[in-house]
């Protein structure tokens, strides 16, 4: 009997410790998790404080120049198909890359702006009116403009005026 009670003890003290364990595994879980991240942090903040003046030049240096705008004022032409009878009137801004590139513009002023004109003629007075196809005219007056002046230089292309009568 006293075995009995022997073993029994003996296993209530292996089912108590074993209790103790699993309460502990929880804890020791997040303890452990808590701990990468801490670590993690302060090794973060070591590097980007030891490396703080390379990693500012480093993005000051590559950063892009502030763009140029460029003007090109009174494009007037006739759509195609419209006998004459329509016109439009636009005024454009380019958007370069530096003011290097608008001394590129000026001088090929005179032919850039022939280019301009034969792409904007070539449009019905159907295509002119629609928004998406006054969209993909943009993107193409940009394209006409970067192989005009031999370098790809506008960023961007905006309408400042566009009336059609």
């Amino acid at each position: 009997m006293e075995e009995k009670k022997k073993q029994e003890t003996g296993m209530d003290e292996v089912i108590e410790s074993s209790s103790k364990v699993s309460n502990f595994l929880p804890y020791g879980k997040y303890f452990l998790i808590a701990m990468a991240v801490i670590i993690q942090v302060l090794l973060a903040y070591t590097v980007v404080d030891k490396n703080y003046h390379r990693i500012y030049s480093a993005l000051e240096s590559s950063r892009i120049p502030d763009p140029f705008i460029y003007p090109i004022n009174d494009l007037i032409v006739n759509p195609a198909n419209s006998n004459g009878k329509r016109y439009l009137v636009v005024e454009l801004s380019l958007e370069l890359r530096s003011q290097e590139c608008a001394l590129l513009v000026e001088r090929n002023i005179q032919k850039l702006r022939h280019n301009l004109n034969e792409t904007l003629a070539s449009r019905t007075v159907e295509q002119l009116v629609q928004f998406r196809e006054r969209e993909l005219l943009r993107s193409e007056l940009a394209i006409v403009t970067n192989r005009t002046i031999g370098e790809n230089s506008v960023q961007n292309l905006y309408f400042t005026k566009y009336v059609m009568q």
